[in-house]
Protein backbone atom coordinates (compact mmCIF):
# COMPACT_ATOMS: atom_id res chain seq x y z
CA UNK A 1 0.00 0.00 0.00
CA UNK A 2 2.69 2.39 0.73
CA UNK A 3 4.28 1.82 -2.80
CA UNK A 4 1.13 2.58 -4.37
CA UNK A 5 0.96 5.81 -2.53
CA UNK A 6 4.43 6.67 -3.04
CA UNK A 7 3.70 5.63 -6.88
CA UNK A 8 0.88 8.23 -6.72
CA UNK A 9 2.24 10.91 -5.28
CA UNK A 10 5.49 11.21 -7.88
CA UNK A 11 2.85 10.99 -10.40
CA UNK A 12 1.03 13.21 -9.04
CA UNK A 13 3.98 16.07 -8.41
CA UNK A 14 6.15 15.40 -11.46
CA UNK A 15 3.48 14.98 -14.50
CA UNK A 16 1.36 17.38 -15.83
CA UNK A 17 -1.12 15.77 -17.84
CA UNK A 18 -4.81 16.07 -17.50
CA UNK A 19 -6.10 12.35 -18.61
CA UNK A 20 -7.43 13.53 -21.55
CA UNK A 21 -8.03 16.96 -23.16
CA UNK A 22 -11.90 16.66 -23.26
CA UNK A 23 -13.93 16.02 -20.31
CA UNK A 24 -10.99 15.59 -17.69
CA UNK A 25 -11.20 19.95 -18.10
CA UNK A 26 -14.94 20.24 -18.75
CA UNK A 27 -14.99 18.59 -15.23
CA UNK A 28 -12.62 20.57 -13.62
CA UNK A 29 -14.26 23.72 -14.70
CA UNK A 30 -17.64 22.73 -12.98
CA UNK A 31 -15.94 22.12 -9.64
CA UNK A 32 -13.90 25.33 -9.78
CA UNK A 33 -16.70 27.35 -10.51
CA UNK A 34 -19.68 25.97 -8.48
CA UNK A 35 -19.22 28.88 -5.72
CA UNK A 36 -19.44 31.40 -8.08
CA UNK A 37 -22.34 29.42 -10.16
CA UNK A 38 -24.29 27.52 -7.38
CA UNK A 39 -26.57 25.97 -10.44
CA UNK A 40 -23.71 23.75 -11.15
CA UNK A 41 -24.42 21.76 -7.83
CA UNK A 42 -27.04 19.74 -10.14
CA UNK A 43 -25.97 19.90 -13.43
CA UNK A 44 -26.67 16.77 -15.08
CA UNK A 45 -23.82 16.34 -17.23
CA UNK A 46 -21.17 17.78 -14.53
CA UNK A 47 -22.58 14.83 -11.72
CA UNK A 48 -23.75 16.20 -8.66
CA UNK A 49 -22.03 13.80 -6.52
CA UNK A 50 -19.06 14.82 -7.74
CA UNK A 51 -19.67 17.81 -7.96
CA UNK A 52 -20.00 18.29 -4.22
CA UNK A 53 -17.29 15.65 -3.17
CA UNK A 54 -14.38 16.92 -5.04
CA UNK A 55 -15.32 21.03 -5.44
CA UNK A 56 -12.97 21.96 -2.29
CA UNK A 57 -9.83 20.49 -4.57
CA UNK A 58 -10.92 22.23 -7.41
CA UNK A 59 -9.84 25.62 -5.52
CA UNK A 60 -6.02 24.68 -5.95
CA UNK A 61 -6.17 24.57 -9.33
CA UNK A 62 -6.42 21.34 -11.83
CA UNK A 63 -3.95 19.46 -9.66
CA UNK A 64 -6.14 19.77 -7.15
CA UNK A 65 -9.06 18.13 -8.41
CA UNK A 66 -6.14 15.14 -9.46
CA UNK A 67 -5.60 15.08 -5.42
CA UNK A 68 -9.06 14.31 -5.36
CA UNK A 69 -9.17 11.59 -7.89
CA UNK A 70 -5.58 9.84 -6.12
CA UNK A 71 -7.03 9.29 -2.89
CA UNK A 72 -10.09 8.22 -4.19
CA UNK A 73 -8.24 5.62 -6.66
CA UNK A 74 -6.40 4.56 -3.39
CA UNK A 75 -9.55 4.45 -1.50
CA UNK A 76 -11.39 1.80 -3.77
CA UNK A 77 -7.98 -0.22 -3.96
CA UNK A 78 -8.02 -0.52 -0.08
CA UNK A 79 -11.29 -1.29 0.04
CA UNK A 80 -11.18 -4.04 -2.80
CA UNK A 81 -8.49 -5.76 -0.78
CA UNK A 82 -11.05 -5.98 2.10
CA UNK A 83 -13.79 -7.12 -0.13
CA UNK A 84 -11.55 -9.82 -1.92
CA UNK A 85 -10.50 -10.50 1.69
CA UNK A 86 -14.29 -11.16 2.91
CA UNK A 87 -14.75 -13.37 0.08
CA UNK A 88 -11.56 -15.59 0.97
CA UNK A 89 -9.70 -15.40 -2.12
CA UNK A 90 -6.13 -16.24 -1.08
CA UNK A 91 -3.46 -12.72 -1.17
CA UNK A 92 -6.05 -10.33 -1.32
CA UNK A 93 -3.84 -7.50 -0.35
CA UNK A 94 -2.39 -7.95 -4.19
CA UNK A 95 -5.82 -6.40 -4.89
CA UNK A 96 -4.27 -3.24 -4.76
CA UNK A 97 -1.43 -3.18 -7.06
CA UNK A 98 -3.46 -5.04 -9.43
CA UNK A 99 -6.17 -1.80 -9.87
CA UNK A 100 -3.24 1.10 -9.38
CA UNK A 101 -1.55 -0.88 -12.29
CA UNK A 102 -4.24 -0.81 -14.92
CA UNK A 103 -2.76 1.86 -17.09
CA UNK A 104 -6.56 3.29 -17.64
CA UNK A 105 -7.42 3.31 -14.25
CA UNK A 106 -3.68 5.29 -13.67
CA UNK A 107 -3.92 7.56 -15.79
CA UNK A 108 -7.98 8.17 -14.99
CA UNK A 109 -7.15 8.43 -11.21
CA UNK A 110 -4.49 11.64 -12.17
CA UNK A 111 -7.66 13.90 -14.32
CA UNK A 112 -10.92 15.42 -14.04
CA UNK A 113 -13.06 12.50 -14.48
CA UNK A 114 -15.43 11.01 -12.95
CA UNK A 115 -14.68 7.41 -13.02
CA UNK A 116 -12.24 7.22 -9.72
CA UNK A 117 -15.81 8.55 -7.57
CA UNK A 118 -18.15 6.35 -9.19
CA UNK A 119 -15.62 3.32 -8.94
CA UNK A 120 -14.79 3.95 -5.38
CA UNK A 121 -18.98 3.93 -4.93
CA UNK A 122 -19.26 0.98 -6.65
CA UNK A 123 -16.72 -1.17 -4.34
CA UNK A 124 -17.90 0.53 -1.15
CA UNK A 125 -21.75 -0.78 -1.72
CA UNK A 126 -20.18 -3.98 -2.47
CA UNK A 127 -18.42 -4.44 1.06
CA UNK A 128 -21.29 -2.48 2.37
CA UNK A 129 -23.41 -5.21 1.15
CA UNK A 130 -20.89 -8.08 2.42
CA UNK A 131 -21.19 -6.94 5.96
CA UNK A 132 -25.05 -6.63 6.17
CA UNK A 133 -24.76 -3.29 6.36
CA UNK A 134 -27.98 -2.94 4.22
CA UNK A 135 -29.32 0.07 4.97
CA UNK A 136 -26.28 2.37 4.15
CA UNK A 137 -25.20 0.54 0.87
CA UNK A 138 -28.70 1.11 -0.18
CA UNK A 139 -28.68 4.79 0.27
CA UNK A 140 -24.89 5.14 -1.06
CA UNK A 141 -26.17 3.08 -4.09
CA UNK A 142 -29.14 5.78 -4.64
CA UNK A 143 -26.59 8.66 -5.06
CA UNK A 144 -24.93 6.77 -7.35
CA UNK A 145 -26.53 8.34 -10.54
CA UNK A 146 -25.79 11.52 -9.61
CA UNK A 147 -22.12 10.63 -9.57
CA UNK A 148 -22.26 8.53 -13.47
CA UNK A 149 -24.96 7.04 -15.27
CA UNK A 150 -23.71 3.49 -14.44
CA UNK A 151 -25.30 4.14 -11.01
CA UNK A 152 -29.05 3.05 -11.90
CA UNK A 153 -27.32 -0.53 -13.08
CA UNK A 154 -26.29 -0.81 -9.27
CA UNK A 155 -29.63 0.38 -8.49
CA UNK A 156 -31.22 -2.16 -9.98
CA UNK A 157 -28.89 -5.16 -9.26
CA UNK A 158 -29.08 -3.92 -5.56
CA UNK A 159 -33.49 -4.27 -5.73
CA UNK A 160 -32.50 -7.73 -7.06
CA UNK A 161 -30.71 -8.61 -4.16
CA UNK A 162 -32.80 -7.54 -1.58
CA UNK A 163 -35.62 -9.84 -3.00
CA UNK A 164 -33.51 -12.58 -3.34
CA UNK A 165 -32.47 -12.00 0.28
CA UNK A 166 -36.15 -11.48 1.17
CA UNK A 167 -35.69 -8.04 2.62
CA UNK A 168 -37.19 -6.26 -0.38
CA UNK A 169 -39.84 -4.42 1.72
CA UNK A 170 -37.25 -3.04 4.22
CA UNK A 171 -34.37 -1.85 2.19
CA UNK A 172 -35.58 -1.03 -1.44
CA UNK A 173 -37.42 2.32 -0.04
CA UNK A 174 -33.58 3.45 0.59
CA UNK A 175 -33.02 3.26 -3.03
CA UNK A 176 -34.65 6.04 -3.94
CA UNK A 177 -33.20 8.47 -1.29
CA UNK A 178 -30.83 9.78 -3.61
CA UNK A 179 -33.46 11.10 -6.38
CA UNK A 180 -36.00 11.99 -3.73
CA UNK A 181 -33.30 14.17 -2.04
CA UNK A 182 -32.15 15.92 -5.98
CA UNK A 183 -35.47 16.62 -6.65
CA UNK A 184 -35.95 18.41 -3.81
CA UNK A 185 -32.80 20.01 -3.69
CA UNK A 186 -33.71 21.21 -7.67
CA UNK A 187 -37.42 22.18 -6.54
CA UNK A 188 -36.38 24.28 -3.49
CA UNK A 189 -33.67 25.42 -3.89
CA UNK A 190 -33.16 26.45 -8.16
CA UNK A 191 -36.79 26.54 -8.61
CA UNK A 192 -36.74 23.44 -11.16
CA UNK A 193 -39.88 20.81 -12.06
CA UNK A 194 -40.40 17.90 -10.24
CA UNK A 195 -39.37 16.29 -12.98
CA UNK A 196 -35.89 17.98 -13.75
CA UNK A 197 -33.66 14.96 -13.59
CA UNK A 198 -35.03 13.46 -15.93
CA UNK A 199 -36.14 16.04 -18.50
CA UNK A 200 -32.48 17.38 -18.27
CA UNK A 201 -30.74 14.18 -18.70
CA UNK A 202 -28.04 15.16 -21.17
CA UNK A 203 -28.01 11.56 -22.35
CA UNK A 204 -31.26 10.88 -23.22
CA UNK A 205 -31.07 10.64 -26.69
CA UNK A 206 -31.88 7.06 -28.54
CA UNK A 207 -30.55 8.17 -31.71
CA UNK A 208 -26.29 8.15 -32.41
CA UNK A 209 -24.98 11.54 -31.48
CA UNK A 210 -21.86 11.66 -33.34
CA UNK A 211 -23.34 9.85 -36.45
CA UNK A 212 -21.66 6.35 -35.19
CA UNK A 213 -21.57 3.38 -33.77
CA UNK A 214 -19.38 0.18 -33.45
CA UNK A 215 -18.68 -3.63 -32.89
CA UNK A 216 -19.89 -6.09 -30.68
CA UNK A 217 -16.74 -6.76 -29.62
CA UNK A 218 -15.36 -3.11 -29.30
CA UNK A 219 -15.59 -3.45 -25.31
CA UNK A 220 -14.28 -7.47 -25.05
CA UNK A 221 -11.18 -6.00 -27.08
CA UNK A 222 -10.82 -2.87 -25.38
CA UNK A 223 -10.32 -4.54 -21.73
CA UNK A 224 -7.05 -5.32 -23.22
CA UNK A 225 -6.15 -1.56 -23.17
CA UNK A 226 -7.58 -1.13 -19.65
CA UNK A 227 -6.20 -4.04 -17.88
CA UNK A 228 -2.96 -4.97 -19.97
CA UNK A 229 -2.34 -8.06 -21.39
CA UNK A 230 -1.18 -10.10 -17.85
CA UNK A 231 -4.24 -8.97 -16.13
CA UNK A 232 -6.33 -9.53 -19.27
CA UNK A 233 -5.83 -13.20 -19.04
CA UNK A 234 -6.25 -13.64 -15.55
CA UNK A 235 -9.44 -11.80 -15.76
CA UNK A 236 -11.17 -13.86 -18.15
CA UNK A 237 -9.84 -16.71 -16.19
CA UNK A 238 -11.20 -15.10 -13.08
CA UNK A 239 -14.82 -15.06 -14.62
CA UNK A 240 -14.49 -18.94 -14.87
CA UNK A 241 -12.97 -19.45 -11.71
CA UNK A 242 -15.77 -17.47 -10.01
CA UNK A 243 -18.60 -18.46 -12.04
CA UNK A 244 -17.77 -22.55 -12.02
CA UNK A 245 -18.26 -22.88 -8.10
CA UNK A 246 -22.04 -21.09 -8.35
CA UNK A 247 -22.86 -22.72 -11.15
CA UNK A 248 -22.21 -26.51 -9.64
CA UNK A 249 -24.41 -25.22 -6.62
CA UNK A 250 -27.24 -22.51 -7.68
CA UNK A 251 -29.10 -24.17 -5.22
CA UNK A 252 -27.17 -22.92 -2.46
CA UNK A 253 -26.34 -19.79 -4.64
CA UNK A 254 -27.21 -17.16 -1.73
CA UNK A 255 -24.24 -18.23 -0.30
CA UNK A 256 -22.85 -17.05 -3.12
CA UNK A 257 -24.45 -13.38 -3.03
CA UNK A 258 -21.39 -11.49 -3.42
CA UNK A 259 -19.61 -12.79 -6.11
CA UNK A 260 -22.36 -12.82 -8.25
CA UNK A 261 -22.90 -9.11 -7.70
CA UNK A 262 -18.89 -8.57 -8.33
CA UNK A 263 -19.31 -10.43 -11.50
CA UNK A 264 -23.49 -9.21 -12.20
CA UNK A 265 -22.03 -5.41 -11.57
CA UNK A 266 -18.90 -5.82 -13.71
CA UNK A 267 -21.00 -7.30 -16.64
CA UNK A 268 -23.73 -5.55 -16.14
CA UNK A 269 -21.19 -2.20 -17.03
CA UNK A 270 -19.82 -4.29 -20.14
CA UNK A 271 -22.72 -5.31 -21.62
CA UNK A 272 -24.72 -2.14 -21.07
CA UNK A 273 -22.21 0.06 -23.31
CA UNK A 274 -21.63 -2.96 -25.92
CA UNK A 275 -25.44 -2.03 -26.26
CA UNK A 276 -25.34 1.12 -26.10
CA UNK A 277 -22.57 2.14 -28.93
CA UNK A 278 -23.58 -0.98 -31.03
CA UNK A 279 -26.74 1.03 -31.95
CA UNK A 280 -25.89 4.41 -30.94
CA UNK A 281 -27.72 4.67 -27.86
CA UNK A 282 -28.13 7.60 -25.12
CA UNK A 283 -24.52 9.42 -26.45
CA UNK A 284 -22.37 6.43 -26.53
CA UNK A 285 -19.11 7.04 -28.35
CA UNK A 286 -17.48 4.21 -27.47
CA UNK A 287 -14.95 5.15 -24.89
CA UNK A 288 -13.64 2.22 -22.92
CA UNK A 289 -12.64 4.18 -20.04
CA UNK A 290 -16.57 3.83 -19.40
CA UNK A 291 -15.64 0.20 -17.65
CA UNK A 292 -13.12 1.64 -15.02
CA UNK A 293 -16.38 2.26 -13.45
CA UNK A 294 -16.07 -1.15 -12.49
CA UNK A 295 -12.04 -1.49 -11.74
CA UNK A 296 -12.20 -2.58 -8.01
CA UNK A 297 -14.14 -5.37 -9.01
CA UNK A 298 -12.17 -6.21 -12.00
CA UNK A 299 -9.33 -6.20 -9.98
CA UNK A 300 -10.93 -8.99 -7.22
CA UNK A 301 -12.21 -10.52 -10.18
CA UNK A 302 -8.08 -10.47 -12.08
CA UNK A 303 -6.82 -11.31 -8.46
CA UNK A 304 -9.37 -14.75 -8.61
CA UNK A 305 -7.95 -15.79 -11.87
CA UNK A 306 -4.30 -15.62 -10.75
CA UNK A 307 -4.87 -17.48 -7.46
CA UNK A 308 -6.84 -20.18 -9.17
CA UNK A 309 -4.04 -21.09 -11.47
CA UNK A 310 -1.68 -21.07 -8.94
CA UNK A 311 -3.99 -23.78 -6.96
CA UNK A 312 -4.95 -25.64 -10.61
CA UNK A 313 -0.81 -26.15 -10.68
CA UNK A 314 -0.36 -27.21 -7.06
CA UNK A 315 1.70 -24.44 -6.07
CA UNK A 316 3.18 -24.37 -3.15
CA UNK A 317 3.43 -21.71 -0.69
CA UNK A 318 6.65 -20.14 -1.74
CA UNK A 319 6.12 -20.88 -5.02
CA UNK A 320 2.41 -18.93 -4.85
CA UNK A 321 4.85 -16.14 -3.56
CA UNK A 322 6.97 -16.36 -6.38
CA UNK A 323 4.14 -16.41 -8.90
CA UNK A 324 2.50 -13.76 -7.60
CA UNK A 325 5.79 -11.68 -7.14
CA UNK A 326 6.30 -12.42 -11.06
CA UNK A 327 3.03 -11.20 -12.15
CA UNK A 328 2.85 -8.05 -10.25
CA UNK A 329 6.22 -7.48 -11.96
CA UNK A 330 4.58 -8.33 -15.33
CA UNK A 331 1.74 -5.49 -14.63
CA UNK A 332 3.82 -2.55 -13.88
CA UNK A 333 6.29 -3.64 -16.52
CA UNK A 334 3.80 -2.99 -19.22
CA UNK A 335 2.61 0.02 -17.49
CA UNK A 336 5.74 1.48 -17.16
CA UNK A 337 7.38 0.20 -20.43
CA UNK A 338 4.58 0.17 -23.18
CA UNK A 339 3.12 -2.98 -24.56
CA UNK A 340 0.65 -3.31 -27.80
CA UNK A 341 -2.06 -4.51 -25.99
CA UNK A 342 -2.35 -0.79 -23.97
CA UNK A 343 -3.10 2.92 -25.70
CA UNK A 344 -2.01 4.08 -22.33
CA UNK A 345 1.92 4.86 -22.79
CA UNK A 346 4.12 6.03 -20.19
CA UNK A 347 5.42 8.64 -19.69
CA UNK A 348 3.92 10.52 -22.91
CA UNK A 349 -0.12 10.20 -21.95
CA UNK A 350 0.87 11.15 -17.80
CA UNK A 351 1.96 14.22 -19.58
CA UNK A 352 0.63 17.58 -21.53
CA UNK A 353 -0.76 16.27 -25.40
CA UNK A 354 1.23 17.90 -28.33
CA UNK A 355 -2.24 20.22 -29.00
CA UNK A 356 -2.34 21.43 -25.67
CA UNK A 357 1.03 22.42 -25.73
CA UNK A 358 0.00 23.80 -28.63
CA UNK A 359 -3.29 25.84 -27.14
CA UNK A 360 -0.78 27.22 -24.42
CA UNK A 361 0.97 28.45 -27.32
CA UNK A 362 -2.40 29.91 -28.75
CA UNK A 363 -3.31 31.31 -25.56
CA UNK A 364 0.49 33.23 -24.87
CA UNK A 365 -0.11 34.47 -28.53
CA UNK A 366 -3.32 35.91 -28.13
CA UNK A 367 -2.13 37.89 -24.50
CA UNK A 368 0.35 39.50 -26.30
CA UNK A 369 -0.94 40.29 -29.70
CA UNK A 370 -4.41 40.77 -28.77
CA UNK A 371 -4.69 42.32 -25.25
CA UNK A 372 -7.96 44.00 -25.40
CA UNK A 373 -9.76 40.66 -26.47
CA UNK A 374 -13.73 41.28 -25.53
CA UNK A 375 -14.88 38.05 -26.32
CA UNK A 376 -13.68 34.33 -27.27
CA UNK A 377 -15.39 31.73 -28.95
CA UNK A 378 -13.90 28.38 -29.00
CA UNK A 379 -14.82 24.78 -27.95
CA UNK A 380 -10.98 23.10 -27.17
CA UNK A 381 -11.40 23.16 -23.00
CA UNK A 382 -7.81 23.48 -22.48
CA UNK A 383 -7.76 26.82 -23.90
CA UNK A 384 -10.32 28.28 -21.51
CA UNK A 385 -7.27 26.63 -18.76
CA UNK A 386 -4.77 28.19 -20.44
CA UNK A 387 -6.05 31.74 -20.90
CA UNK A 388 -7.46 30.93 -17.49
CA UNK A 389 -11.18 31.74 -18.83
CA UNK A 390 -14.34 31.92 -17.15
CA UNK A 391 -15.98 28.60 -19.13
CA UNK A 392 -19.74 30.09 -17.36
CA UNK A 393 -20.00 34.27 -18.16
CA UNK A 394 -21.09 33.99 -21.60
CA UNK A 395 -20.72 37.91 -21.47
CA UNK A 396 -16.86 37.32 -22.34
CA UNK A 397 -16.72 33.45 -23.71
CA UNK A 398 -18.96 31.39 -25.91
CA UNK A 399 -18.54 27.91 -26.98
CA UNK A 400 -18.03 27.59 -30.51
CA UNK A 401 -21.43 26.41 -32.05
CA UNK A 402 -22.55 26.87 -35.75
CA UNK A 403 -25.32 29.01 -34.18
CA UNK A 404 -23.53 31.00 -32.49
CA UNK A 405 -21.71 31.97 -35.65
CA UNK A 406 -24.70 32.28 -37.87
CA UNK A 407 -25.28 35.00 -35.06
CA UNK A 408 -23.80 39.29 -36.04
CA UNK A 409 -20.44 39.07 -34.02
CA UNK A 410 -19.23 41.29 -31.48
CA UNK A 411 -16.61 43.93 -31.49
CA UNK A 412 -12.78 42.85 -30.48
CA UNK A 413 -13.49 38.83 -30.49
CA UNK A 414 -11.67 35.85 -31.14
CA UNK A 415 -12.58 32.97 -32.67
CA UNK A 416 -9.91 29.90 -31.97
CA UNK A 417 -11.21 27.17 -34.57
CA UNK A 418 -9.90 23.70 -33.59
CA UNK A 419 -10.30 20.40 -35.92
CA UNK A 420 -11.91 17.83 -33.23
CA UNK A 421 -14.17 19.38 -30.60
CA UNK A 422 -14.97 22.73 -32.88
CA UNK A 423 -16.30 20.14 -35.84
CA UNK A 424 -17.72 16.97 -33.71
CA UNK A 425 -19.49 19.46 -30.69
CA UNK A 426 -19.74 22.59 -32.44
CA UNK A 427 -20.39 21.73 -36.14
CA UNK A 428 -18.46 24.34 -37.43
CA UNK A 429 -15.68 23.84 -40.44
CA UNK A 430 -12.99 25.84 -40.94
CA UNK A 431 -14.48 26.99 -43.98
CA UNK A 432 -17.14 28.15 -42.52
CA UNK A 433 -15.11 30.53 -40.81
CA UNK A 434 -13.02 31.83 -43.70
CA UNK A 435 -16.76 32.16 -45.50
CA UNK A 436 -17.50 34.02 -42.76
CA UNK A 437 -17.86 38.39 -43.68
CA UNK A 438 -17.17 39.29 -40.28
CA UNK A 439 -14.52 37.20 -39.53
CA UNK A 440 -10.31 37.89 -40.29
CA UNK A 441 -8.19 35.03 -40.19
CA UNK A 442 -5.04 35.34 -38.36
CA UNK A 443 -3.00 32.51 -38.74
CA UNK A 444 -3.09 28.57 -37.67
CA UNK A 445 -1.13 26.96 -35.28
CA UNK A 446 -0.22 23.17 -36.18
CA UNK A 447 1.14 20.02 -34.46
CA UNK A 448 1.36 16.24 -34.63
CA UNK A 449 -0.24 14.28 -32.15
CA UNK A 450 0.94 10.84 -30.69
CA UNK A 451 -0.65 8.95 -33.57
CA UNK A 452 0.76 10.97 -36.04
CA UNK A 453 -2.43 12.87 -37.19
CA UNK A 454 -1.85 16.95 -37.70
CA UNK A 455 -3.59 18.68 -35.28
CA UNK A 456 -4.73 22.24 -36.06
CA UNK A 457 -5.59 25.50 -34.00
CA UNK A 458 -6.94 28.33 -36.14
CA UNK A 459 -7.03 31.63 -35.18
CA UNK A 460 -9.93 34.14 -36.39
CA UNK A 461 -10.81 37.87 -35.43
CA UNK A 462 -13.72 39.90 -35.93
CA UNK A 463 -12.99 43.00 -38.23
CA UNK A 464 -14.68 44.98 -36.26
CA UNK A 465 -11.68 45.98 -33.71
CA UNK A 466 -11.38 48.92 -31.40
Amino acid sequence: MCLVILQQAILLFTMDGTGDDGDSIEHFFFNKHVFDYPHLLIHSWGKPVFVLASCVFAQLGFIGIKLFNSIAAIAAAFLSYKLAKKINIPFAELAIPILMCMPDYLLLSLSGLTEPLFSLMAIASLLLLANEKNMWAALLISFMPFSRPEGLYFIAIAGAYFILKKRWWKFIPFLLAGHIFYTLVGVLAFDETWLWIFTKNPNAMIDPAYNQTGRWLHYVRGLQSILGLTSYVFFWIGCLAMSIPILLHLRKFQEKLIPILILGTTFSVIVSHTIFWKFGLFKSFGLTRNLLTVAPMMSIITLAGMQSIWQLLRLPPKGQHIANIGSILLMVGFLYYGSPYTTTKFPDDFQLSALQLKSEEVAAFIQKEYPRTYMTYHYYPHLSLAMDIDRFDWRHHKPLFKETMEKPLPGNAIVIWDDWFSVMEGKVSLEMLHANEELEYIRSFNTTDKYGKERTLALFKTKLWL
